[in-house]
C-alpha cells in the first residue's frame, strides 16, 4: 500500500527501523494490548518505557538517549531480530522528549492506541480511583495500578455514580479524553501513523496484529493471541448497569449527540472521534493509517 511503502521510506532515512512506540493515555484498554503483545516469543515490548525502559526521575536527555538505544536493538531489546518496543503517555511521562529526532534517528514505527467509547473510558477511570480509595487490605499489586482482592469483604459496587467534573464542555478536554491531542502529537513528527483501537481488538484480535505487522514489518503472523487472554471481559456492555446516576449523565449530554451514542451503545461499537484532527480519518474496523509530514 502507499502507506506501507512511505512507512518503509521513512524507515530508511536513518535506524534500523525495527522499533514501535505506541502513544497512549490511561483508561484506553492498552494494558491489554501491550500485554498481548509482550508474549510474542520474537517481540520485545514493553508496558509504560518510563517503567521499564528509563526511570521516571530520569530528564528528557537521558530518558531519550535509553529509549533510542532499545528501538535501535540496542543490549537491552530482547529480542534477536531487533523488534523492540514501548508504549508511554509522551505528555505525561516523557516531556521534553524530542520525539520527531527519535524517531527520525531510529527508524520506528509510531502507533496511537485509543479508546474511542470515551463514556466506557471515563467509567473505568472512575472504577480505577475507587479501587485506589480502597483500605490497603483489599488492594493487590503495585501501588501504581492497584487491583481488588477477591475478597466478601472488599466487594466494590459495580455500578458507578459519574460525576459533572468527567462531562466536559470545551474541545481541550474533549482532546484528552479522546486522545486525539495524541494523535496530532504523533502526526507532527512527520512519519507515517497507524491508530488501533480497543474496540477493535474487543471484536478481532487477529485482524489488529495483523494491521500491526502490514505497517510496522514486525513478524505477528502465525500466533495464537486468542490463547494468551488470561480473563474474559465480564463488565456489561450496557452503560445503564454500570452507572448509577445514567438518566443524570444523559441529561448532562443533551446536544452533544456524539457522546449520547456512545453512553446508549450496548455492544463493541468502533465509534468516530468527535473532534478528530483536520484531515484524520478512523476507519470501520477502529484503525487509520495517516502520512503526514
Amino acid at each position: 500500500t502507499a502507506v506501507h511503502e512511505a512507512r518503509q521510506g521513512w524507515r530508511g532515512r536513518k535506524g534500523a527501523g525495527r522499533g514501535i512506540v505506541v502513544f497512549k493515555r490511561g483508561g484506553s484498554g492498552s494494558t491489554w494490548f501491550d500485554t498481548l503483545l509482550g508474549n510474542h516469543p520474537d517481540v520485545d515490548f514493553r508496558h509504560e518505557a518510563h517503567h521499564t525502559v528509563f526511570a521516571p526521575f530520569h530528564g528528557p536527555d537521558k530518558a531519550t538517549k535509553r529509549m533510542r538505544n532499545f528501538l535501535s536493538g540496542g543490549k537491552k531489546c530482547r529480542s534477536e531480530g531487533g523488534y523492540c518496543g514501548f508504549s508511554i503517555s509522551p505528555t505525561k511521562h516523557a516531556e521534553g522528549v524530542d520525539w520527531t529526532r527519535l524517531v527520525r534517528d531510529t527508524g520506528a514505527s509510531v502507533v496511537v492506541f485509543v479508546r474511542t467509547n470515551v463514556i466506557k473510558r471515563l467509567l473505568g477511570l472512575e472504577r480505577k480511583s475507587l479501587v485506589h480509595a480502597l483500605a490497603p487490605r483489599c488492594r493487590r499489586g503495585s501501588s501504581y495500578k492497584p487491583e481488588m482482592k477477591d475478597d466478601p469483604g472488599c466487594a466494590m459496587n459495580r455500578s458507578v455514580a459519574m460525576g459533572p467534573a468527567r462531562i466536559w464542555n470545551g474541545t481541550d478536554e474533549a482532546a484528552f479524553l479522546q486522545s486525539w491531542d495524541l494523535i496530532e502529537t504523533a502526526m507532527t513528527i512527520g512519519a507515517p501513523v497507524q491508530v488501533l483501537s480497543y474496540e477493535a481488538m474487543q471484536q478481532d484480535l487477529v485482524k489488529t496484529f495483523d494491521s500491526l505487522a502490514a505497517f510496522s514489518g514486525w513478524p505477528l503472523s502465525s500466533f495464537d493471541w486468542s490463547s494468551h487472554v488470561k480473563t474474559a471481559k465480564v463488565t456489561s456492555e450496557d452503560l445503564r448497569l454500570g452507572i448509577s446516576n445514567f438518566d443524570e449523565v444523559e441529561h448532562w449530554l443533551q446536544g452533544k449527540e456524539c457522546y449520547l451514542d456512545m453512553l446508549h451503545s450496548e455492544s463493541q461499537q468502533i465509534f468516530p472521534l468527535c473532534h478528530a484532527p483536520r484531515n484524520f480519518t478512523l476507519n470501520s474496523s477502529g484503525s487509520s493509517n495517516n502520512v503526514s509530514g
